[in-house]
Order: C-alpha cells, then sequence, then structure tokens
C-alpha cells in the first residue's frame, strides 16, 4: 500500500514537472539566456516557448522600488514548428530610478477564452501555468 502512495506521489509531481516545463524563458535580447548575461537597461526583450499558442501569456517584474509587479503582454508566434513568445519589458522608470537593483522575471500563461471574458484574475490559482524565474541586475 505504500509503494502505492508513492508511486501516486511520483505521478503526481512529475506530471506537474512536464506542464511546468511547457513555458519557459530562454532569450534576452535575442540571446540565449546563456550567453546574454544578467544586465539589462530600462527595457528589455524577453523570449521563450509554449506548447499552446491559445494561451494569454505575460511576462511579469517584479520592481523593488514599488514590491510590486509589472504585467506586460506577450506576443505569440509560429518559429520553426515551434511556438515562441515575446515581450518588452521595462525594468524601472526612464528617469533612471531602478538603475542598480535586481528585477525577478516570470512568465505566466492564461486560458485566453476565460480571460477575454472575465478579465484578469484577481488572484493566481496555483494551477496557473508559470515559467522559470530568471533574475537580471539593471546597469543603465
Amino acid at each position: 500500500m505504500k509503494a502505492f502512495w508513492v508511486g501516486l506521489a511520483l505521478v503526481l509531481f512529475g506530471c506537474n514537472a512536464l506542464a511546468q516545463s511547457s513555458l519557459r524563458i530562454d532569450k534576452l535580447e535575442r540571446k540565449n539566456i546563456e550567453e546574454a548575461g544578467t544586465t539589462v537597461g530600462y527595457s528589455g526583450l524577453i523570449e521563450g516557448t509554449t506548447d499552446d499558442p491559445d494561451q494569454i501569456i505575460y511576462a511579469l517584474v517584479h520592481e523593488p522600488h514599488l514590491k510590486a509587479w509589472r504585467l506586460f503582454p506577450a506576443t505569440i508566434h509560429e518559429e520553426g514548428g515551434a511556438y515562441r513568445w515575446s515581450a518588452l519589458c521595462h525594468f524601472g522608470k526612464s528617469d533612471g530610478t531602478g538603475i542598480g537593483a535586481s528585477y525577478q522575471v516570470r512568465v505566466m500563461a492564461l486560458d485566453r477564452s476565460r480571460t477575454l471574458t472575465e478579465g484578469l484574475p484577481a488572484k493566481l490559482s496555483p494551477t496557473t501555468l508559470k515559467s522559470n524565474v530568471i533574475v537580471l541586475k539593471r546597469t543603465r
């Protein structure tokens, strides 16, 4: 019986891990994340992949000076048989506020039909598809 529960837990957590991998951040300023480094200016192009082109995707940037998240809409397009999204994000303000600060960036996908009829949810569901988090430092 114990083996059954352990196996069930592995299946459930394994499926969750696979679902999470279907939305990723993989490029910054048109370079692979590994090559691009972790610094940005006031604005930066963030890109990644998704398995479902019918979702609405938003990039979220945590603004440390506001202690809040800002949302930036992403566009989705097909490239080489895969679906890619891109979002132009801002880090701080154009007047220089935020230079030297670190920003967390994450992407989330929402159901298109539900979002269009009900609007953005007040609270995210635990099942909301979210990407990996990257941390970028604004240097200019």
